[in-house]
């Protein structure tokens, strides 16, 4: 079987056995949407079912297992599904969806845990994000774990060391559009919603207030007008903020002629394949979902993305700009129209991020560390939003670079899109005092684990806000004066605090 893998699945495959020979038990591997994880999990699976193990293959959507069932037969793997609707439990490889597999075995009792000498989880970042998964691998404790994703990291960005020890990194999505293995994107951002107002709950924007901030007449109308103007000829996935956006903008899209359907996490089964198989088929053009097709859902000749949905998860972000990614016969690019800010946020879908198994930091903490690439300089086109790196003319509908690079100097840190000072100033307002608060102590721990003075976690904080961190910043007023000094450690300073002798820093000025 390895002779068909890509180089770089090969050796993924080679360095997880390595690993386990060594006796690493838990193994987390990243791979980019559209690396071709299938060929990988099926070469691990197939030898280790040709060795007699006993395997359980874990996925969280009753869609994926047909799908991956589908890509197992095609590599020779025998394996039994669990399944409602299904009953095929004598393999000794089984594939399970999720939510039926903790039914019948936790709450329903309706059968044993299946044996099993290793257990891969697909999509592994919803790890910890509930407790079905952690009462299965109660069962477990002696068994290989092997987790895939294309984002190693939980949805608020925290690591996934609980429940891994290593992780590997088969390649990432600027190589994989290098050599052809994925489409290259193009990025529109036509307007962006004010999120001022709206409260952030768990690390990301509240659903409640965040449907309301984007389902403006003038917003929404932008949506379907950008979509008229740029990629009528595309087949498109919408991301909505909620099951009202979803929709109305359904509505305005039929209204203007465009043949459209919705779906959300209330469709039944029946009904979800139904529109998955005629959304396949071409039957129509837009697909717009409420936080339903964020991931695991393969769609190759899918060649635009529209996210009207906000999030502060890098996570999600990616898993969503991912779904357009893949290549397909005749698919020249796949063009992401954001009216939700996210790249402002997270950057395009092809930029390097920290991954890691750091339990004491976030992926953007670690990227906020990371030495800032020289990149080509890149603009706005002030006519159809389109952003593109320095040329002649905009790409999309022919304005002159003197028209579209007016007020768009690049900046690395603040994702190259706008006037950085102008994201500083918005991040401020966004975060408010407590997440600015949470920002700097975030900046004090990297510091620490680096043996840096508290002078460095305070340019970090520069950097993000453009104002130095202050007792009036951070929303403390009764700092001691003279409490903040240059050259204690970030260790010394945490401690500090612990001990109630400051609560925060004053401003060095």
């Amino acid at each position: 079987m390895e002779e068909k893998l890509r180089d770089y699945q090969a050796d993924g495959v080679k360095l997880t056995r390595d690993l386990l020979r060594s006796g690493v038990r838990r193994i987390l591997v990243q791979s980019p949407t559209g690396a071709g994880k299938g060929f990988v999990l099926s070469a691990i699976i197939h030898a280790a079912s040709k060795k007699g193990s006993k395997g359980l293959f874990i996925v969280h959507k009753r869609e994926l297992v047909h799908q991956i069932s589908h890509t197992l037969i095609d590599h020779g793997v025998e394996h039994g599904l669990i399944m409602s609707g299904e009953d095929r439990w004598q393999y000794p490889i089984q594939l399970a969806s999720i939510g039926t597999l903790h039914s019948w075995v936790t709450r329903r009792k309706r059968m044993h845990p299946p044996p099993a000498d290793f257990l891969i989880i697909d999509e592994c970042h919803r790890l910890g994000g509930g407790v079905m998964y952690d009462k299965i691998l109660e069962h477990y404790p002696r068994s290989v774990l092997l987790g895939f994703t294309a984002t190693p990291a939980r949805e608020n960005g925290k690591s996934l060391g609980h429940y891994f020890e290593r992780l590997i990194r088969l390649s990432n999505v600027s190589e994989l559009t290098r050599q052809g293995y994925l489409s290259p994107a193009l990025y529109m951002a036509p307007s962006i919603p004010d999120l001022t107002e709206v409260a952030v709950r768990a690390g990301d924007y509240a659903p409640d207030q965040l449907e309301n901030a984007v389902a403006k007449p003038k917003l929404m109308g932008s949506i379907v007008s950008h979509f008229l103007d740029y990629a009528k000829d595309r087949k498109t996935i919408l991301f909505a903020s909620g099951v009202k956006h979803s929709k109305f903008l359904t509505t305005e899209f039929k209204a203007a002629g465009i043949q459209c359907a919705h779906l959300d996490g209330s469709a039944t089964t029946i009904d979800r394949d139904q529109t998955m198989q005629a959304f396949r088929k071409g039957e129509f053009q837009v697909l717009c979902n409420a936080q339903l097709f964020i991931e695991g859902i393969d769609v190759p000749d899918c060649d635009c993305i529209i996210m009207a949905k906000p999030t502060r998860s890098i996570v999600r972000y990616l898993q969503m700009g991912g779904r357009g990614l893949r290549p397909n016969p005749g698919k020249r690019d796949c063009l992401v129209i954001d009216h939700s800010g996210n790249i402002y946020r997270h950057g395009p879908l092809d930029q390097e991020h920290s991954w890691s198994l750091d339990m004491d930091t976030t992926v953007a903490d670690r990227d906020a560390l990371k030495p800032k690439r020289k990149e080509s300089r890149e603009f706005k086109c002030a006519k159809c939003s389109t952003i593109f790196s320095a040329q002649p003319q905009c790409p999309t509908c022919g304005t002159p670079l003197e028209k579209a690079a007016r007020d768009v100097q690049v900046h690395e840190a603040q994702l190259r899109l706008v006037d950085p000072e102008k994201v500083k100033r918005a991040l401020s307002r966004a975060d408010g005092k407590e997440g600015k608060l949470r920002f700097w102590e975030q900046c004090l721990y990297q510091c620490k684990h680096r043996g840096r003075k508290v002078g460095a976690a305070a340019h970090m904080y520069r950097e993000r806000y453009g104002v130095w961190p202050s007792a009036k910043t951070l929303g403390r007023e009764n700092v001691p004066k003279g409490a903040f000094e240059w050259n204690v450690s970030a260790n010394e300073f945490l401690q500090m605090r612990r001990k109630r002798v400051v609560e925060v820093p004053v401003s060095h000025a």
